[in-house]
């Protein structure tokens, strides 16, 4: 079993045979895999590698008691290492296990201990938050035995099962929320978080519902928090949109790096290499059509489910992708000769444009009484803010309105992808006849 508890960076040690044949290595890939190899060559040696950072932008640095360094991206990371990010930094820490930290800017995480043995998946994994905006996903240890995952908070403590949380640290106060259940990440069972204080635990089972903790005070009882909140907790999360071709091309090669250094570190830890390379020349192969999307994007988990349009905004170079979705219109009241004949079908054929940033396309409604073929969706997100709903009126005459006729869209995350779902719904109230239907759909 491999066990860290107060390693310290020194001389890299020189890897030998890395063993890592089929992997395609990024422009940038020899530095950053030989600090990733380092993890497996340190075996018996100190110091001993627990992690790499594998996004970074802005001012991020690690204390030790000897030293403070700069965090780049690739770079390892170890047991007792002080990480703290500044008002630009964002950092993405993937540990040996799988286990992932996100911070936002000015947050600090101390990574206090971490002992894995890859064979059987045992292990503990210690951290404290002592500030800022963090996100974690949780890995091969808290799936084995979630007890073994503990993270330390300036008020309380927090554990949590094959899932993730995020939480925004501050003065006497820390807010904590479920962002998503083992099942939408990694196919596990459904995951959730205990968080404690004052000699009480309250458990957080529902993505979307959190908990507050006081000084002094038990948890808050878990309640949902609105869109705002979090919304916020996630842009917070979220790295800088690169400002020109320069960052773009930044951006790429960080991304492609950060892919590479999953599947190295897939190897360090005597994981199966063979699926994880596969699906690293995957992505890396579509590191040209995502030119500009950000190195964060590999490990930035999309788990709330309700997407935003801050979040579509990040991604460009993926050109237009179509949602098409089918389904049944439901007469309702008034309708001439009863709702039968207000009854039939609707669906949409509608394209998310990630470039010009606009969904255009058309809806259509197809009933005895009611008969819309070609319904003009067009939308501009480009200066929209949070959720990503937009809703298009129905020219339907009579006492029609944009609340009574219309056709709405929303779009949600799925799959670690921003806006992979659109959930389409249709109202038509025109005094004359009526009716309503979903259909959903699946972007490629």
């Amino acid at each position: 079993m491999r066990s860290v508890g107060r390693a310290r960076p020194g001389r890299p040690i020189a890897p030998s045979k890395p063993g890592t044949a089929g992997l395609r290595p990024a422009r940038r890939g020899a530095a950053l895999a030989a600090a990733v190899w380092s993890i497996a060559a340190a075996a018996g040696a100190q110091p001993k590698a627990i992690g790499v950072a594998a996004a970074v932008r802005g001012s991020v640095t690690a204390k030790t008691p000897e030293a403070t360094r700069p965090v780049r991206s690739g770079g390892a990371l170890y047991a007792d290492d002080h990480v703290r990010t500044g008002a630009d930094g964002r950092l993405q820490a993937l540990l040996v296990d799988e286990t992932t930290f996100t911070l936002g800017p000015n947050s600090s995480l101390v990574l206090d201990r971490f002992v894995y043995d890859p064979k059987s998946g045992l292990g503990a994994v210690s951290a404290r938050v002592a500030e800022g905006v963090f996100r974690l996903v949780t890995g091969k240890v808290a799936a084995k035995r979630p007890a073994a995952m503990k993270v330390s908070l300036p008020v309380g403590s927090l554990g949590i099962e094959g899932t993730i949380v995020a939480g925004r640290v501050e003065k006497g106060r820390t807010t904590i929320v479920l962002l998503g259940p083992g099942p939408a990440v990694r196919g596990e069972r459904v995951g959730s978080a205990t968080v404690s204080n004052a000699g009480r635990t309250v458990r957080l089972t529902r993505p979307g519902f959190g908990t507050v903790l006081e000084r002094g005070l038990p948890p808050r009882p878990p309640f949902r928090l609105d869109d705002a909140a979090l919304r916020d907790l996630t842009v917070a999360l979220l790295p800088p949109t690169p400002s020109g071709a320069g960052d773009a091309g930044a951006a790429r090669e960080a991304r492609a790096d950060a892919l590479t250094a999953g599947a190295q570190l897939a190897a360090a830890g005597g994981l199966d290499l063979s699926a994880l390379t596969a699906a690293a020349e995957q992505a890396l192969g579509a590191t040209q059509r995502l030119s500009s999307v950000d190195a964060s994007a590999l490990f930035y988990r999309f788990s709330n489910p309700a997407a935003a349009w801050e979040e579509l905004r990040l991604l460009q170079g993926l050109g237009s992708l179509p949602f098409v979705g089918n389904g049944v219109f439901t007469g309702g009241a008034p309708c001439p000769f009863g709702p039968a004949n207000c009854t039939g079908t609707w669906g949409y054929n509608v394209n998310l444009d990630f470039d010009r940033r606009t969904l255009t396309g058309n809806a259509s409604i197809t009933t005895t009484s009611i008969n819309f073929p070609a319904i003009a969706i067009a939308v501009d997100y480009t200066g929209l803010a949070g959720a990503a709903t937009s809703r298009v009126a129905i020219p339907g005459g009579g006492t029609c309105t944009a609340a009574t006729c219309n056709v709405t869209f929303n779009l949600r995350n799925a799959e670690d992808f921003a806006g992979k779902v659109m959930d389409g719904s249709v109202t038509f109230n025109n005094g004359v006849a009526s009716g309503s239907g979903t259909a959903g759909a699946v972007r490629p």
